[in-house]
């Protein structure tokens, strides 16, 4: 469990998540700006360098973006509802 001093941090970031990278178009929600898929060695050589990151392709609901996405968010609804279940048992 997350200690209570870094809960506003990690809900600004959370929140920061949401209203950057999350939009919903008829109905479907998508995580935009994935890095496409940042690796290491191989063809063509990729160095792992901060500039090889920062310029790898950004694109839509990306796996590894959303199963990052994901577990942030499960994070966040675990520690409301613990929050919520404290709140009720006082």
């Amino acid at each position: 469990m997350l200690d209570s001093v870094y809960l506003p941090i990690a809900e600004r970031g959370y929140q920061g998540l949401l209203d950057e990278l999350i939009s919903v178009e008829d109905g479907v929600v998508h995580l935009n700006n994935v890095c496409r898929s940042a690796g290491l060695g191989g063809e063509p050589y990729r160095s792992g360098s901060y500039e090889y990151y920062v310029t790898t392709d950004r694109v839509r609901d990306d796996a590894h973006g959303i199963g990052a996405f994901l577990l942030a968010a499960s994070e966040m609804l675990n520690t409301e509802q613990s929050r919520d279940s404290s709140l009720r048992s006082e």
